[in-house]
């Protein structure tokens, strides 16, 4: 695949054309947001994002690419919105260890504490031997006592 052997540029014509001969495709959809997110391009992944889920049928895909969705609105500062997205892909696939560990730094980003020990908490639950979940967890502790 182009993108793994980094020629972005040749990637995005190919995903162009695809997109041209075929505008509703969702699997072209999804490898530009793949693509855009991988070129740190976080605003234009995550309205690609959302193209790719209006033709997406198949539920794991929906799971990835509102999860893509949500880290792009992440790495962009808009926290709201990432916490939608996750909690769109946790309604699909609630024991995704790795999306919860994501909505719970979104909610520490927010302010909201108690909910992100509470993310990190149901993190642990499924895989406690996560490094990123317990770092996650001991930010949240420590600014709740804060404020």
């Amino acid at each position: 695949m182009f993108i793994r052997t980094c020629e972005y540029e040749k990637a995005l014509e190919c995903i162009g054309h695809a997109l041209e001969l075929a505008p509703g495709s969702a699997s072209a959809w999804g490898v530009l947001a793949e693509a855009l997110f991988l070129l740190e391009r976080y605003e234009e992944a995550t309205e690609v994002c959302r193209r790719a889920l209006e033709s997406q049928y198949n539920t794991d895909e929906i799971v990835y690419y509102h999860t893509l969705r949500g880290l792009s609105c992440q790495y962009v500062g808009r926290h709201g919105d990432a916490l939608a997205s996750f909690s769109r892909a946790l309604e699909l696939n609630p024991h995704n260890e790795l999306i919860l560990v994501r909505k719970g730094y979104s909610h520490i980003e927010e302010g909201a504490y108690w909910t992100a020990l509470a993310c990190f908490d149901r993190a642990a639950e499924i895989s406690p031997e996560d490094a990123e979940l317990w770092a996650g967890k001991a930010i949240a502790l420590f600014r709740q006592d804060q404020f």
